[in-house]
């Protein structure tokens, strides 16, 4: 019984793993990448974003935070600091009540890079590139 159990399991796990599309994580470049969320053009912010590009590529990521396939908003992450240098989004006027019991969300990314680029319930405590 225990083995067939198992090879259900296996074989469920392998049809999974043929139907799974690969996606690239929003970690970016320039800020040009993810637009429409800020007014003119990003701020400088002198020796960490000068241009729209950032200067320190392995301290600060551009994420363009993606949610059910839908860019939310663009932020500049500090992977030292594990805090936002600065988030940007376009408000689009009162939708009602806010949801409430919605799960803390994190940017899988930041943790792995060939992660899927969606945000995804946090499901851990303890985050090496999240504050």
């Amino acid at each position: 019984m225990t083995s067939l159990k198992t090879w259900c399991l296996l074989s469920l796990s392998v049809l999974l793993v043929l139907f799974i599309t690969p996606t690239l994580p929003e970690l970016l470049q320039s800020m040009s990448q993810c637009d429409g969320f800020l007014l003119e053009k990003p701020p400088q912010v002198p020796d960490i974003l000068e241009n729209g590009k950032v200067k320190g590529k392995n301290r600060y990521k551009i994420i363009c935070q993606t949610y059910e396939n839908v860019r939310r908003f663009v932020t500049l992450y500090d992977t030292k600091n594990k805090i936002p240098v600065f988030s940007a989004y376009k408000y689009r006027g009162e939708t009602g009540n806010r949801p409430r019991n919605i799960p803390w969300k994190i940017e899988p990314q930041l943790e792995d890079p060939k992660k899927n680029k969606n945000m995804e319930d946090c499901g851990r405590a303890v985050y090496k590139h999240h504050g």
